[in-house]
């Protein structure tokens, strides 16, 4: 694993409580066309990879869904458990995605995966072929992720963060990361990475 994955996933989790509390929320739509298009059974499981602080997996928790949530950040896991504390289907697994296994495949499953494009991808032992182990029988992958974007309303949000990021974190900030943001309509395809 790089420098700068672990660089990263380190930033997150000793700011745990921060991101949490300042991190945006998913639309309810896309939980409902995850359900929809995966065809997940009413109470069926879901393996859920980076559950982070658990804002995905409340959603799925709410629709009575049984999870076992991965998280290799101890301070991230801690804040999951407490949000999850009123859903005792919903499961905390703390360690990495690479080294945890199903006890056994997911049938007719789905696996919520939001961390996919911090994993190795193109490796032979890389995330999107474990995933697909994992899922016999039918299970459905779904791959979500927030990407951060340019619009007008932000009024130089971007620029400003970039700054303090230098200023105060400048290890996990790469050259690239001063270009500026895409705009909605310029953000590259992950299709051809997730099917390679």
């Amino acid at each position: 694993m790089s420098t700068e994955r672990n660089s990263l996933r380190a930033t997150f989790d000793e700011a745990a409580l921060r991101y949490e509390e300042v991190r945006p929320g998913y639309p309810e739509e896309l939980f409902n066309d995850v359900v929809s298009l995966s065809g997940i059974p009413a109470g069926g499981r879901i393996p859920e990879i980076g559950c982070g602080t658990g804002q995905a997996t409340v959603p799925f928790a709410r629709r009575g869904y049984r999870i076992l949530c991965v998280e290799l950040g101890e301070n991230l896991s801690a804040v999951a458990c407490r949000t999850l504390e009123a859903y005792p289907q919903a499961e905390v697994y703390i360690g990495p995605f690479e080294q945890w296994h199903l006890q056994a495949p997911a049938r007719r499953g789905l696996r919520s995966g939001r961390i996919g494009h911090r994993l190795p991808l193109a490796q032979p032992r890389g995330a999107y072929p474990k995933d697909a182990s994992e899922l016999k029988g039918g299970g459905s992958l779904a791959l979500f992720w927030k990407v951060h974007v340019h619009t007008n309303a932000d009024r130089g949000f971007f620029e400003e963060a970039q700054r303090i990021y230098k200023r105060e974190a400048s290890e996990i900030v790469r050259p690239d990361d001063y270009k500026g943001l895409a705009r909605p309509d310029e953000v590259p395809s992950r299709t051809p990475e997730i099917e390679g």
